[in-house]
């Protein structure tokens, strides 16, 4: 049996990026002008509480990290687009790794070597240097032996992108294409934790409070799920 340990989070307004200024005017007309410092206070709340339990449950011992894998809302899978199709039919498609180091194109079929691994710890790196609560918490588990996997579609994510900064400019997105794409990601999430979590592995999974992917993770009955 594996085991996942499901930690819903709330980002803060510096991972939203340009999507914190919308953010913002929507929690002000709930709280008024105090409301970009009470959103940062629940947010400190939530991950206070996430280091809490996670010395609780003894996730950050050594011991539990060398078996530990950490899948992180937002940290593309997909750093490779297919040459092949990009030359052929002027469209991108991002290449999945079949092995470490090892991709291959889902339209075509090309396979190829690429220094996949090297690409996310830099990816990684970048984000612990933003000082971001989720990836301080992955670096000292890491630290520790832990192993950290790319965990999303980085076409899902571009298209969300653009789907929140249209909205930022009074652009609504398509309601039906917005809950279609959220469960999409949800898949993708899922797909990559039962490919990559070992049998009898310890998972933690950081993932915002909007997501489901717990019920796609149904899909795979020998993953045990414990919110933490």
């Amino acid at each position: 049996m594996r085991t996942l340990y499901y930690v819903p989070i709330m980002h803060t307004p510096e991972e939203l990026g340009s999507l914190a200024e919308p953010l913002m005017e929507i929690e002000k007309q709930v709280h008024g002008p105090r409301a970009e410092k009470i959103y940062r206070e629940k947010v400190n709340q939530v991950w206070a509480e996430v280091t809490r339990q996670l010395k609780k449950s003894k996730l950050n011992t050594p011991e539990k990290c060398k078996r530990l894998h950490i899948y992180m809302d937002g940290l593309t899978a997909q750093f490779y687009c297919c040459k092949t199709c990009l030359e052929k039919t002027g469209k991108t498609y991002y290449m999945d790794e079949i092995e470490p180091d090892k991709i291959r194109c889902p339209v075509c079929g090309r396979i190829t070597e690429a220094p996949v691994r090297e690409s996310l710890l830099k990816l990684v790196q970048s984000l612990i240097e933003q000082r971001l609560p989720q990836c301080l918490i992955a670096q000292k588990l890491l630290e520790k032996g832990a192993t950290i996997h790319g965990t999303e579609s980085r076409e899902l994510l571009l298209e969300e992108h653009n789907m929140w900064q249209g909205a930022a400019k009074g652009i609504n997105p398509d309601p039906k294409r917005e809950t279609e794409l959220l469960k999409e990601r949800d898949e993708f999430i899922a797909k990559i934790i039962n490919e990559t979590l070992p049998k009898d592995g310890i998972g933690i999974l950081f993932i915002g409070t909007a997501h489901k992917t717990v019920n796609e993770l149904k899909k795979f009955p020998d993953i045990k799920v414990i919110y933490l």
